[in-house]
């Protein structure tokens, strides 16, 4: 229960403005300063020219929405790039370094599937003279 008794009690408006404070309602002289406030900013917005950069300036556009990545278009070059990186990511370190340096897909593809079929060529001759009986160094 609030007393207020004798000259220790805070000023009765003081006590409305702190309880008006904390529900958010505005005391008359928070809303005078309120408005004196915006009528000076309204006044000076009328008196102030924006910067010449800022006046000249283009107005900008909405720019248009962009290509999907995969659409019916596309679609064949994107399964070519997507290829070309999963064959350059079984080669060794070197060659994949090389592979993945070049800028277009079907350069990627074609030295990615040359180096996958000199290994081939490898692993067959291995398995040729093992069948022979003869160790490959």
């Amino acid at each position: 229960m609030l007393r207020s008794a004798g000259q220790d009690a805070p000023p009765r408006e003081s006590l409305l403005a702190a309880v008006a404070s904390g529900w958010g309602v505005e005391s008359e002289e928070e809303a005078r300063r309120r408005r004196r406030l915006c009528l000076l900013l309204r006044g000076h917005r009328r008196h102030c020219s924006p910067p010449p950069l800022l006046a000249a300036a283009p107005q900008c556009t909405r720019p248009s929405p962009p290509e999907p990545l995969l659409s019916p278009s596309n679609l064949p070059q994107a399964q070519r790039q997507l290829l070309s990186f999963s064959a350059s990511a079984t080669l060794s370190p070197s060659a994949r370094a090389q592979a993945l340096g070049m800028r277009s897909g079907a350069e990627r593809l074609a030295a990615a599937t040359a180096v996958l079929k000199e290994q081939q060529r490898r692993l067959s001759a291995l398995l040729v003279l093992r069948d022979a009986g003869l160790e490959a160094s």
